[in-house]
C-alpha cells in the first residue's frame, strides 16, 4: 500500500494511549514509501518558560513525586495568581517558537511532519497546571489553538484510565489520567477532531488510524 500524506499529522491523547508507537510506525510507512519525513516530540517546548520553572520550584509551587522506577515527576501548582495570569502566555510564546523552528520550516522544506503530542497536548497541561478546566474559552487558549495549521490532520487515541495506568510506570497516580482524559475529550468534541479507542490490538488501532486518514482525504491507498 503506497500512502500519500497530508504535510503534518499530529497524534494527541493522554499518556498510554500508544501515541509513540504509531506515530513510528506511521513514519516507517512514510520512509518506505520514499516520503520525507520527520517525526517530532511535542512533549515539552520549555523556552522562556524553563527559567520560570525553576523560580517556581524554588517557591514550592511544584510537588516532586518520586516513582517507583526512580523516576521524578513533578506536579505544577500555578493557579495563584499572577502566576496563573501569566503561565498560559509564556507557554504561548513557547509553542510560536517551537511550530515555526519544529513544523513550519520542515513543511516548507518538503517534508511530512509526524507530530507524537500537539499543540492541543500542550494546551491541556496548561489547564490542569493552572486549574482553569475552561482555558480553551480564553483568549490565550484560543490563539493556542489557532497555531494548529490550516493543514494539519490531528487524530485523538483514547483509553480507560485503568489501562493506561497499567501500561505506564511513570505515572504517579490515577487522577492524573482522569483530568486529563476529560479535558481531552471535551477539546476534541469541540473541535470534531476524530477519536480513536484503543483498548484493542495495536493492529485494530492503527487500520482505524489509517482509515480515519484516508477518509479525511489527507492520506489516498493504492494496492
Amino acid at each position: 500500500m503506497e500512502l500519500l500524506p497530508s504535510r503534518l499529522i499530529c497524534v494527541i491523547g493522554v499518556d498510554g494511549s500508544g501515541k509513540t508507537a504509531h506515530t513510528k510506525m506511521l513514519l516507517s510507512e512514510l520512509k518506505i514509501s520514499g516520503r520525507k519525513c520527520k517525526y517530532v516530540w511535542f512533549r515539552e517546548p520549555y523556552f522562556f518558560s524553563f527559567p520560570l520553572m525553576y523560580v517556581f520550584r524554588i517557591l514550592h509551587l511544584t510537588k516532586v513525586i518520586c516513582l517507583p522506577n526512580k523516576r521524578i515527576q513533578g506536579e505544577h501548582r500555578y493557579n495563584v495568581n499572577p502566576i496563573a495570569l501569566v503561565w498560559p502566555w509564556v507557554r504561548l510564546v513557547d509553542l510560536i517558537i517551537w511550530i515555526v523552528w519544529q513544523v513550519y520550516i520542515p513543511v516548507w522544506r518538503g517534508f511530512v511532519v509526524i507530530c507524537d503530542r500537539f499543540i492541543h497536548d500542550i494546551l491541556v497541561d496548561v489547564m490542569i497546571d493552572i486549574n482553569n478546566l475552561k482555558l480553551y474559552h480564553t483568549l490565550v487558549g484560543q490563539l493556542m489553538l489557532k497555531l494548529v495549521p490550516s493543514f494539519s490532520m490531528v487524530v485523538m487515541l483514547d483509553i480507560s484510565e485503568a489501562t493506561a495506568f497499567q501500561r505506564k510506570n511513570d505515572i504517579a497516580h490515577l487522577n492524573y489520567l482522569v483530568a486529563r482524559r476529560r479535558l481531552y475529550h471535551e477539546i476534541s468534541f469541540c473541535l470534531k477532531i476524530p477519536i480513536i479507542n484503543t483498548d484493542k490490538s495495536f493492529n485494530a488501532v492503527h487500520k482505524d488510524l489509517q482509515e480515519i486518514i484516508i477518509s479525511l482525504g489527507n492520506w489516498s491507498s493504492k494496492v
